[in-house]
């Protein structure tokens, strides 16, 4: 494996999933000693396996053989977690469009809308039985988040459907 130190530079431009492995060996004798070193050496070889564009299933066996060869102190092992997590938020987001991030939000604003009207329905019908039901059919379309986040307060607060109804 030493011999390698002398074609490192072919190793880290080749896309040979062994010469992961060689790179990493290779690091760990060479950090020994210098946890600084060391805890960026780790996180360097791990941000390659994502640009080297490898299958998630590589990446994690890679990954793991990695944290075996290159081990750290828990402390700075929370670190690097860390650090790699940002690193997928980072190269996860240039794949969304503009477009996509406004699409999810939309999404979740429905999904939310969705949740607070099921529940809405629910609270009415076990407070107020069929009464609440037909006040449901009235109240379920065109209400915004924030009006239904109001009514499932006043809902709580009101003892009768007319008072619901004043609230």
């Amino acid at each position: 494996m030493l011999d390698y130190r002398l074609k490192r530079a072919e190793i880290e431009s080749s896309d040979n999933i062994f010469g992961v492995v060689v790179l990493a060996y290779l690091e760990s004798l060479e950090t020994k000693g210098n946890l600084d070193k060391r805890f960026l050496s780790k996180l360097s070889l791990i941000k390659k396996l994502y640009e080297k564009g490898y299958t998630k299933k590589d990446i994690i066996n890679l990954y793991r053989f990695i944290d075996w060869v290159i081990n750290l102190p828990q402390d700075l092992e929370k670190d690097l977690i860390e650090e790699v997590k940002r690193y997928e938020e980072v190269i996860n987001m240039k794949y969304i469009t503009t477009a996509e991030r406004l699409g999810r939000e939309e999404g979740l604003k429905e999904g939310l809308k969705q949740g607070l009207l099921e529940g809405i329905k629910l609270a009415l019908q076990i407070k107020f039985g069929l009464e609440g039901l037909k006040f449901y059919k009235k109240i379920k379309n065109g209400k915004d988040i924030t009006e239904l986040r109001a009514l499932k307060d006043a809902i709580k607060k009101a003892k009768t459907i007319d008072e619901l109804k004043k609230l």
